[in-house]
């Protein structure tokens, strides 16, 4: 259907109505796109592996489109499903690129969690929207430009695949400014740890 629109709208003749037509089904298209993406996400096959974290975390600074800056913490086993907590934690860490100019990682645990924070030196969130910024296509920036602010389900992302490993991410405003993300995943859990290669 889609594509049916973007033909039809190349043939009107009023140079302004065809551009804002073709516009408007692109914009559709890109969020489709982002739709199926967002639900293939939540619904991988992916198998869990034991993960040293300290290390994994290494490497994902290595590889790193946004860089940021990596604190020393704990040598850690845990298990989850590396594609997905890589996606997870890759989109809080842009988010605090784009938003507050930079990211600084932390790990450390607990007896039973692990618990790894981004921080970032940007404006914050309004307390009002602290949870709704969670909501799939909720943007605060006001601009409807895709190119600076996103779909709006980055943060639904990391949410949901890290509630699927039995955690949580959380959102507070530091008070020496700035915004800090925190991921918390359990470091042993019997029954999701089965549950997680039962998946597979």
């Amino acid at each position: 259907p889609l594509t049916a629109m973007r033909v039809q709208a190349e043939m009107v003749d009023e140079d302004e109505t065809r551009e804002g037509l073709v516009r408007s089904v692109e914009e559709m298209q890109s969020m489709v796109e982002a739709t199926l993406t967002f639900a293939r996400g939540l619904t991988g096959n992916e198998a869990a592996e034991t993960v040293e974290i300290s290390q994994f975390l290494q490497d994902m600074q290595n590889g790193a489109v946004a860089p940021f800056a990596l604190q020393p913490g704990p040598s850690t086993d845990i298990r989850f499903r590396p594609n997905a907590i890589r996606r997870a934690l890759r989109n809080l860490i842009e988010n605090a690129v784009r938003y507050g100019s930079a990211a600084s990682v932390n790990w450390a645990t607990d007896e039973e969690s692990l618990v790894i924070t981004i921080e970032d030196h940007g404006p914050g969130i309004p307390k009002a929207n602290i949870d709704q910024v969670f909501d799939p296509f909720f943007r605060l920036e006001e601009s409807r430009s895709l190119e600076t602010g996103g779909h709006g389900l980055g943060l639904s992302i990391a949410r949901s695949i890290v509630r699927e490993h039995g955690g949580d991410v959380s959102l507070e405003n530091r008070k020496q400014g700035g915004l800090m993300a925190k991921v918390q995943l359990p470091l042993v859990d019997e029954n999701l740890a089965r549950g997680i290669d039962n998946d597979t």
